[in-house]
């Protein structure tokens, strides 16, 4: 651990000052991530990296469907959905919405 705290704490941190690196970086020292680190993740990549939020977004849909066990096929493709208009001027319904589905896992 460095002086600057957890991987955990330092991926937070650059994710609430929208670092993209900083997160990254923090990211890969870490053994696991929540579904909603994961979306935070890729929340931060729809703002700040947008050639790298669709293959972000693409994973995190593919964990939902693996963790989440009583996913429905409507509940997918309203995650899918959700994850499109992530970029877009309804980003806080889709976050919300996408929150509510991870926090089911």
């Amino acid at each position: 651990m460095t002086s600057q705290g957890s991987p955990y704490a330092r991926f937070r941190r650059a994710v609430e000052r929208g670092n993209v690196i900083e997160a990254e970086s923090a990211a890969r020292e870490l053994h696991t991530m929540s579904l909603a680190d994961a979306l935070d993740y890729c929340d931060l990549l729809a703002q700040r990296e947008p050639a790298k939020y669709e293959r972000a977004a693409l994973r995190w849909h593919s964990r939902l469907e693996r963790e989440y066990a009583g996913l429905t096929f409507a509940q997918s493709l309203m995650a899918l959905s959700a994850l499109q208009a992530l970029t877009g001027p309804e980003r806080g319904t889709s976050l919300a919405i996408l929150r509510h589905l991870a926090k089911r896992v």
